[in-house]
């Protein structure tokens, strides 16, 4: 999933821009709208993603907001450090439905 934040008029320039660059976040918004009618009743996500200290590489909080937004709960599986120069964390995360978790609890 790209998770790189650029203009919503970013015109691309290659495959590999495609993979890394993300318009205004619509293509993980798109993805989780829509993910729902994939997903088995106790289906999960699994979101690979990257995080910088100043949210240039990726902004885990939009990840976090949209994940609400689409009814979805959010929880960090790992995250590992880069060793490069400029430093990115890259993170797992695990997004399951909300509603689904509601009524699977009510059964118990």
């Amino acid at each position: 999933m790209p998770f790189i934040s650029v203009p919503d008029n970013y015109q691309f320039s290659s495959m590999l821009e495609r993979a890394l660059f993300d318009p205004g976040y619509k293509i993980t918004e798109r993805f989780l709208k829509e993910a729902a009618l994939y997903l088995k009743e106790r289906g999960r996500l699994i979101i690979g993603w990257g995080d910088s200290e100043n949210n240039d590489f990726g902004n885990q909080d939009k990840l976090k907001y949209l994940a609400e937004q689409y009814h979805f709960s959010i929880k960090l599986l790992v995250q590992e450090q880069s060793t490069e120069q400029n430093p990115v964390i890259f993170q797992l995360y695990e997004l399951k439905r909300i509603l689904e978790e509601c009524r699977i609890f009510r059964r118990e």
